[in-house]
């Protein structure tokens, strides 16, 4: 396992991540108020505003993570982490703009 920290000292399996999105958009909070009616919500912000959402599977459940730090710190992070990471994005990257 490979643990990153995603601010306050909290660390998340970056195995596990799905995704990592700003918190910003409709859907997004339609995902953060379904989680929290279902008991799959985890808000690490301490109270501080929310600047990113962890979708990530832990086991049988999907679990939304709150935190202060920004998607592209954790991706970085991500990155360091786990090298193998970068070829998967720079490949997604590729991919998005054949399609274009």
């Amino acid at each position: 396992m490979n643990f990153i920290d995603v601010g306050f000292s909290n660390y998340v399996d970056a195995s596990k991540i799905i995704f990592v999105s700003q918190v910003d958009s409709a859907p997004i909070k339609r995902m953060i108020k379904n989680a929290k009616e279902e008991n799959r919500f985890i808000d690490v912000t301490q109270g501080r505003k929310a600047r990113s959402i962890i979708y990530s599977a832990c086991g049988d459940e999907i679990v939304l993570t709150q935190v202060t730090v920004l998607p592209s710190t954790i991706v970085s992070r991500m990155k360091k982490v786990n090298p193998a990471f970068e070829n998967l994005l720079m490949k997604s990257e590729v991919e998005n703009e054949l399609e274009i």
